[in-house]
């Protein structure tokens, strides 16, 4: 569900299909490794069984790349997706038992329904006779849009494109704004083929003087929204672009002047918006995926073999529909399978999807209480809403009389239309920013859309790069259209940046002077410390740039400095560091800071010369320092204070390493106990895992060691705290807004924030971390929670 909700918008903005299918076999083969395998590595001779691997031999390929199989060790046998059944007919033999007629194993199969009882709650049909439904269709039949001939019309034409999640929709309206021509079609995961071969369809149907061949209609201003409105705007040239709901306003506002409520469902998406005095008052969205969206009926009717059309007919007449919820997708599919079991029929089933659309989109988007808080002009769009059924469960449930426009899937394309038409009239009414006169007369302009010509010769290329704007290399897909001939300019569509910086390619020339703490506190954390040379030093401790190392580099660092040890970092995070670390992954469950954890150790234990590492540090801790001392505790979470052992006891690695792991529990927070705690360890086992015997350790090395980092964690936090106060200093001078990015210490980790600091800062914002401000704030307590977690006491000031 998720990935989908990921995927949709790659395809829309120009990433290729072949790209897209490569990377959804990789989440399978990376998910089944990390998540399934639950830390029990791959290895030796690998059978692949089942339907998908049988039938899908690049998936068997991600695998075999992934697990670095040999030849020898890869067994695909004949009719893999039968070794199940094949099993079951073995294991029937071995138990003895008796040959039967397949006639009476039928017979028993029939009555199996019964016999297993009822799970699936039923509802009440979705029309009680044939009189509601005829009331229901003659109603609706007369919301219909204004028409007008394109053949007989002319003069200037306007048109609207809704490059949506699933289809491509686009209108073209009169200046009268009566609707000429439109087109609704799936765009198949290819919108600029779909929008060329629909826009060509357009220019071919536009009536022309049959003596001189002269156009009659012209399009004065085109204007685009939707998922793929960046790659439109510049592939196709179309004169401006906006946002989906704005659009979507300006097209109910044409239908139903004084409309209250908007519900849009769309292919990937719903949208609830509330209008007050003619403007959005507010904007309900489906926030995590697109669970329960049109494209989730979509995939269902065509899994049972039937169109939307079918599949809404059928679910007009079930009788008994079966309640599916309002839960996630995947949840929902695991109740349809119930009631196949139950012999529920496919009407039934269709029905039952259609409601629990509606009470996903009511209450868990739209989250509404009393159906009255719909209000009374209502009106309903997207594609989704010509399914009768899905209509007919958003009435009974709100309990009001929507409307819904004949045009409901193409009315984003239609507000589009009359956006452009106002544009159009607005820079008819001004030039260079002056009215003009009256007695000019009304001037006419033209769109700067690619003509006939210009579409059917566009043939864009597509590549991908890395962006070197900045450490996180972001991997860019650029979609190049040439050279506009007009301009000389070449004209390209760029995807995948995370920030501003990737517009230009990144070639890191845009430097932003907002001010960012979370790329200066990275400077501060790790690049201010400069390693002692590998030929003065006692050893090389390496240190995994993971979790609370976050916080605590600044002290190990300082510590093993103080020692005589050279102190080596594991390389920053990347999506390789994740896949390094895949095999010995305990739980799927855990979080992604957690999982990265496993690719740093396996990083430091690939260090090589000078970097090569003696022992890994990284030491359990139950406590962080408290720095607030009316906290009720200051526990890191249990999985910051605990995961070395999670991966001491399930890296394979570490136990034939010469590197050793040591991850001792330390009272980090007291600094005497920790003086302590330390020397026992740096005197105890340690020196046999490490072999350190010919390097003496003495209780007041460790003492000054100790005296020394915690002195440097001081300055360090100090630093930070002086920098959060000057930003706040130079956002009041210079006027500058700002927001506070506040999460944990590892949030640092660019592979973690998805460049966040770096896109807020790309708009404007300066952008600080919570421990850059925190203590400036005065917390009056109680306050309702258990303030016992130090990272989160942060949050709270």
């Amino acid at each position: 569900v998720f990935a989908k909700t990921d995927v949709q918008p790659l395809l829309n903005e120009g990433a290729r299909r072949e790209d897209i299918a490569a990377s959804i076999f990789q989440s399978v083969v990376t998910q089944t490794i990390s998540g399934l395998a639950c830390g029990r590595p791959i290895r030796g001779n690998v059978a692949f069984l089942g339907g998908p691997l049988q039938y899908l031999p690049e998936l068997r390929k991600r695998f075999y790349e992934t697990l670095e199989l040999t030849d020898e060790a890869i067994i695909v046998p004949e009719n893999a997706h039968l070794f199940v059944a094949a099993g079951c007919a073995i294991a029937g033999v071995g138990e003895g038992a008796a040959p039967e007629k397949l006639a009476d194993v039928l017979v028993r199969l029939e009555g199996l329904g019964d016999m297993q009882g009822s799970e699936v709650v039923r509802l009440a049909p979705l029309f009680a006779n044939d009189e509601e439904l005829a009331e229901f269709r003659a109603r609706h039949d007369g919301e219909r849009v204004r028409r007008a001939s394109l053949a007989d019309y002319r003069g200037v034409a306007f048109l609207g494109i809704d490059a949506g999640s699933t289809t491509f929709k686009a209108a073209l309206i009169g200046e009268d704004g009566a609707l000429l021509w439109s087109t609704y079609a799936s765009n198949k995961g290819d919108v600029l083929g779909c929008a060329k071969a629909a826009v060509a369809e357009l220019y071919q149907a536009l009536p022309s003087d049959p003596a001189t061949g002269a156009p009659l209609v012209t399009i004065g201003h085109a204007t685009v929204t939707g998922y793929g409105e960046g790659l439109l705007l510049e592939a196709l040239r179309v004169d401006s672009g906006e946002i989906e709901t704005v659009a979507h306003l300006r097209g109910a506002q044409e239908m139903l002047p004084g409309v209250e409520f908007i519900l849009d469902i769309g292919g990937q998406d719903m949208k609830c918006l509330r209008v007050k005095d003619g403007v959005i008052d507010h904007i309900m969205l489906n926030e995590a995926c697109s669970s329960g969206c049109g494209s989730f009926i979509e995939s269902f009717a065509s899994g049972l073999n039937l169109d939307v059309a079918e599949f809404a007919a059928t679910a007009i007449s079930a009788e008994n529909p079966v309640d599916l919820g309002s839960r996630c997708t995947v949840f929902m599919n695991s109740r349809v399978k119930q009631a196949q079991k139950e012999g529920a029929t496919v009407g039934d089933i269709a029905a039952g999807l259609a409601i629990s659309v509606i009470k996903n989109a009511l209450f868990k988007v739209i989250k509404i209480r009393d159906p009255h808080d719909v209000g009374t002009q209502v009106i309903v769009q997207g594609g989704t809403f010509l399914n009768d059924a899905v209509l007919r469960a958003f009435e009974q449930l709100s309990e009001v009389n929507a409307v819904r426009p004949d045009i409901a899937g193409n009315m984003g394309a239609f507000g589009a239309a009359l956006l452009a038409r106002d544009r159009y009239e607005d820079k008819r009414r001004h030039t260079e920013g002056v009215p003009l006169s009256p007695d000019v007369g009304p001037k006419v302009f033209t769109s700067g859309l690619l003509s006939l010509a210009e579409i059917e010769a566009l043939a864009p290329t597509h590549k991908t790069v890395r962006c070197k704007g900045c450490s996180n290399a972001c991997l860019l897909t650029v979609n190049d259209f040439g050279r506009d001939p007009a301009t000389g300019v070449r004209r390209r569509f760029i995807t995948g940046n995370r920030c501003e910086k990737g517009e230009s390619l990144g070639t890191g020339t845009e430097k932003s002077d907002v001010p960012n703490l979370f790329e200066w506190k990275s400077r501060r954390l790790f690049d201010a410390y400069e390693p002692i040379p590998a030929e003065d030093a006692c050893g090389t401790v390496g240190i995994p740039r993971a979790l609370n190392l976050y916080e605590n580099y600044p002290f190990w660092f300082t510590f093993f400095t103080k020692l005589g040890y050279r102190v080596v970092l594991s390389d920053p995070s990347t999506k390789k560091t994740y896949e390094a670390g895949i095999e010995s992954m305990p739980s799927e469950s855990v979080c992604y800071p957690a999982k990265l954890s496993h690719g740093h150790i396996m990083n430091l234990l690939a260090k090589e010369g000078d970097d090569a590492v003696d022992f890994i540090w990284m030491p359990c801790s139950k406590w962080e320092r408290q720095e607030d001392e009316t906290a009720g505790n200051h526990f890191n979470c249990p999985i910051v204070a605990s995961y070395p052992e999670a991966l001491r006891l399930n890296i394979d690695e570490l136990q034939d390493a010469p590197a050793a792991f040591v991850a001792p529990w330390l009272p980090y927070h007291d600094k005497d106990k920790l003086k302590e705690r330390l020397y026992a360890e740096l005197t105890g086992t340690f020196r046999d895992e490490v072999g350190a015997h010919e390097f003496p350790i003495t209780q007041k090395q460790i003492d000054d060691a100790v005296d020394a980092a915690w002195a440097e964690d001081e300055a360090f936090k100090r630093d930070i705290r002086r920098k959060g106060v000057e930003t706040l200093a130079w956002m009041e001078e210079t006027g500058t807004r700002g927001i506070v990015l506040a999460g944990r210490p590892y949030h640092q980790d660019p592979e973690i924030n998805h460049a966040i600091p770096e896109l807020l800062t790309s708009f404007g914002l300066a952008v600080l971390t919570e421990d850059s401000v925190a203590h400036l704030g005065q917390l009056e307590r109680p306050i309702r929670v258990v303030d016992q977690w130090m990272y989160h006491t942060r949050l709270y000031a």
